[in-house]
C-alpha cells in the first residue's frame, strides 16, 4: 500500500517519475534564471544583424550598377534584373524580424518550484528507545523532480527541503538521534543506523481546468546496526492534491510522506522487537495490529489505496457496517490522504471501529487547517474517550 508509486520516467539519480501532462501549467511560486539575459542578448543580436544585412544590401545595390550608356534600350535592360534583386533582397530581412518573437520563445530558462514552509504535525506519543544515527547522503539532498521539453526545464525541488526535515520526522520517532552525513562513523556509540532516499516522485497535472493538480513522494527509509545487518525496511508515500499551485501540492505531499513515516516507524513489529531486546524496561507505543481474515473486509480493505476518492469512503462506510475491527491500521492510513472527505468519513469509522489506543492517531487532526477535519476528530476523541 506505501511506496508503490511506478516510475514512467526516470529523471534524476532518485527513481523520479512523471505523468498526465496534459496541462501546460508553469508553476505558481518560479524562479527563472538567465532568462532576462537571454533574451537581451538574441534581441541585441537581432537588431545588429538586421543592421549589417541592410548596409550590405545597399552598398551591394550601388557597386553592382552598371555603367551609364547612350544607348536607352540597353540601360533599361541591364538595370530591371538589378531592380528584381534590389527588391527580392529586402523581404529576406523583414522575415527574420517577424520570426524573432518565436526565437526568443525558445530561449533557454528553468523554472523551479520550492515548497512552501512546513508545519508537519507528528504524532504525540511515546518515542521508540533506541540512539539512532540519521544518515543524510547526497543522493537524499539531491533528490528533485525535473522534466526538460525544447530547451526549458521544469524542476520541482524536494531534496533540500526533505534532508532538513527528516531529522525532526527522526526526533519526534525515537528518543536520541544524531546526524551523520554520507555513511560517516557517528560522534559517539548508536544502536542503530537510520538512511532515508526518495524512492519517487510523481507529478500529475489535472487533466481538466477544474480538476486539481497532484504531487506523490514516496520515502524508502533502512534501518541497520552497527554491524550493518538489516533490522528494517519500510517505505512511506504521501500525496498533495489541490488547484492552488505546484508549491502548495508540493508542500502537502513531503508533510503526508513524513507524517505517514512516523507512523510507518512506530508500528514497525521488527523495530518494536529489537528495542525491547535492547532495553527490556522501556515503555513501548502499542502496536495496533489486526489479522484479516474475512474475505470481504480484505476486498474493502484494498479498495482504501484507490484513487477514486468515492470508492474509498462507500469502503470506510461498509467497514463501519461488518464492524471489522481488524481493519483499522489500514484506516489510521486513510487520515493522511490528500482528500479531506476521506480524512472526515476515516475520522467516523474509527469512532465506531477504534479504541483508547486509537486516539493518538486522531490528536494531530485537531491542528489541521480545514474546519471539517478538527470537527469530526474532535468528535471521534471524545467517543473513544468514552468506551
Amino acid at each position: 500500500m506505501l511506496g508503490e508509486t511506478q516510475n514512467e520516467f526516470s529523471l534524476t539519480s532518485a527513481a523520479l517519475s512523471t505523468s498526465g501532462r496534459t496541462k501546460s501549467d508553469f508553476l505558481s511560486v518560479v524562479s527563472v534564471t538567465n532568462c532576462s539575459a537571454v533574451f537581451d542578448s538574441r534581441l541585441k543580436n537581432l537588431a545588429a544583424w538586421d543592421a549589417a544585412v541592410r548596409d550590405g544590401s545597399s552598398r551591394h545595390s550601388f557597386q553592382s550598377l552598371p555603367p551609364k550608356r547612350n544607348c536607352l534600350r540597353d540601360s533599361r535592360l541591364e538595370s530591371e534584373p538589378q531592380a528584381k534583386q534590389s527588391m527580392n533582397a529586402r523581404p529576406k530581412t523583414h522575415v527574420w524580424l517577424l520570426l524573432w518573437p518565436g526565437l526568443l520563445l525558445l530561449a533557454s530558462c528553468t523554472s523551479v518550484t520550492k515548497p512552501k514552509a512546513l508545519s508537519t504535525t507528528y504524532l504525540s506519543t511515546e518515542k521508540i528507545p533506541l540512539k539512532i544515527a540519521l544518515n543524510i547522503t547526497d543522493e537524499l539532498r539531491k533528490a528533485n523532480w525535473e522534466l526538460e521539453v525544447m530547451g526549458s526545464r521544469e524542476i520541482m525541488e524536494v531534496g533540500p527541503t526533505l534532508a532538513k526535515e527528516v531529522t525532526s520526522c527522526a526526533r519526534n520517532t525515537f528518543i536520541e538521534v544524531v546526524e551523520i552525513s554520507n555513511g560517516s562513523v557517528p560522534p559517539a556509540p548508536v544502536d542503530a543506523i537510520l538512511t532515508p532516499n526518495v524512492a519517487s516522485i510523481d507529478r500529475k497535472p489535472g487533466q481538466t481546468l477544474f480538476s486539481k493538480d497532484a504531487v506523490t513522494i514516496a520515502i524508502q527509509w533502512t534501518l541497520i546496526d552497527p554491524s550493518q545487518k538489516l533490522l528494517w525496511e519500510g517505505a512511506a508515500a504521501g500525496q498533495g492534491m489541490n488547484g492552488s499551485g505546484w508549491a502548495s501540492v508540493l508542500t502537502q505531499a513531503i508533510e503526508k510522506s513524513l507524517r505517514k513515516s512516523q507512523f510507518v516507524m512506530l508500528s514497525s513489529q521488527s523495530i518494536q522487537q529489537f528495542a525491547a531486546k535492547k532495553y527490556s524496561d522501556a515503555k513501548l507505543t502499542p502496536v495496533i495490529a489486526g489479522a484479516v481474515t474475512r474475505p470481504e473486509v480484505r476486498d474493502l480493505c484494498a479498495m482504501l489505496d484507490s484513487e477514486d476518492k468515492g470508492r474509498v469512503k462507500d469502503s470506510l462506510k461498509k467497514l463501519r457496517t461488518l464492524n471489522a475491527t481488524e481493519a483499522v491500521p489500514q484506516i489510521l492510513l486513510c487520515l493522511l490522504d490528500s482528500e479531506p472527505n476521506v480524512v472526515r468519513e476515516s475520522c467516523r469509522t474509527l469512532a465506531v471501529l477504534g479504541n483508547k489506543q486509537t486516539i493518538i492517531y486522531l490528536e494531530p487532526l485537531l491542528k489541521e487547517m480545514d474546519g471539517g477535519i478538527q470537527s469530526d476528530a474532535r468528535k471521534a476523541i471524545e467517543t473513544l474517550r468514552a468506551k
